[in-house]
């Protein structure tokens, strides 16, 4: 029983000392509003802080996280804080905490998980204070419904002058965010990338072409992982892949239900070719109205590939072009574990035979051709 403890709790009496603070509430431990407001006006006493880990989910009466750091601001290197589901905190509720965020000076890691916290909107966080030290940041921030354009600007453009990024990973999906202006030309220091802006109406196309641009004039991604679901005006992918040829090993792409066309998929597949480590590769486009082509050659990467999931399902469009390229890049993996995913496609019955033919050969594959009658 927290709450019976509560004289007890007495952190600051460490505050000249305490380096790294760890706090774990499991989803059936509640605590009240009044109890945890104590325990970050006593975590905020803390001068010299080097770790700090927080992870609350679905705790029903918390509406403020009144922690302010900047005690801490120049000894504070990681952080870890998770409000998962913390449905009725608002943003009155964290602004000490984002405003002493702001004025780090020696953050190397930062994560923060704020997902289905359905009263914020905003997030006034900027990170320009360790733009020379932070390395790895996640946030995630996925079904934050009300997350608006306005409520994030300042954050996405000072990422955009991370200069020490190695890992970077943004969930910003199914929130009301209408705009994403990121820039990575700075990060050149970048290995692994992960971004999810699904669902986030209406995002332009100029947008998602300086962010594919920035990305592509980067040497040495390792992991990249992008998923845009659902983005209306996506129509083109101008992403080049030519600098990580060698160093790129897992690589998902995800543009369900967007109106990429034909020509950027060719593209796309092209820069793929050329890639000579892929370890795992995953491209999914469902209920893409202009794709007609399943043209994808991993020959070069046929040593190394292990996994290779492809999903063009319920595509209006008659597929015809790239089915003996893709067959023949098939026929020489030996050590992958496919899936091919091409339900309700329009394909010729002949097309349909050399594929279910190939795979009844391999172990671990996994072929669906349902027709659309």
């Amino acid at each position: 029983d927290l709450e019976a403890h509560d004289s007890d709790l007495k952190i600051c009496r460490f505050a000249e000392t305490l380096t790294m603070l760890i706090i774990d509430l499991p989803r059936g431990l509640q605590c009240s509003n009044g109890f945890f407001s104590r325990l970050c006006q006593e975590i905020s006493y803390l001068k010299v802080l080097s770790v700090l880990r927080i992870s609350m989910s679905k705790q029903l009466s918390i509406t403020q996280i009144p922690l302010n750091l900047a005690r801490s601001s120049s000894s504070l290197q990681e952080i870890d804080i998770k409000f998962e589901s913390c449905y009725y905190l608002r943003d009155e509720g964290v602004s000490d905490l984002f405003n002493s965020l702001s004025g780090m000076l020696v953050l190397a890691k930062m994560k923060l998980n704020f997902v289905e916290c359905h009263k914020l909107s905003m997030v006034k966080m900027d990170l320009q204070s360790c733009c020379s030290t932070l390395s790895d940041l996640e946030l995630n921030f996925t079904s934050c419904s009300k997350l608006s354009r306005k409520g994030t600007r300042h954050l996405i453009s000072s990422i955009s002058r991370l200069r020490k990024l190695t890992r970077l990973c943004i969930y910003f999906g199914f929130s009301k965010i209408s705009s994403i202006q990121l820039d990575l030309t700075q990060s050149i220091n970048l290995r692994v990338v992960e971004l999810d802006f699904s669902d986030l109406r209406p995002i332009r196309q100029n947008e998602v072409s300086i962010l594919f641009q920035s990305l592509s004039k980067i040497h040495g991604l390792e992991r990249m992982k992008v998923i845009m679901n659902r983005v209306e005006k996506l129509q083109d992918i101008p992403l080049d892949l030519s600098r990580s040829f060698d160093t790129l090993s897992i690589l998902d792409l995800e543009f369900s239900q967007t109106q990429i066309s034909n020509a950027s998929i060719l593209s796309l597949f092209g820069n793929i070719s050329l890639l000579t480590n892929l370890n795992q590769l995953r491209l999914i486009f469902k209920e893409c109205q202009n794709i007609k082509s399943v043209g994808l050659n991993v020959l070069n990467s046929s040593a190394s590939l292990r996994k290779l999931r492809i999903s063009l399902a319920e595509n209006p469009n008659r597929i015809k072009e790239g089915f003996s390229e893709l067959c023949r890049t098939l026929q020489h993996l030996e050590h992958a574990h496919v899936s091919l995913n091409l339900d309700y496609c329009f394909i010729e019955p002949d097309h349909v035979m050399s594929l279910q033919t190939l795979f009844e050969r391999k172990r671990r594959w996994y072929l669906s051709v349902r027709h659309p009658e």
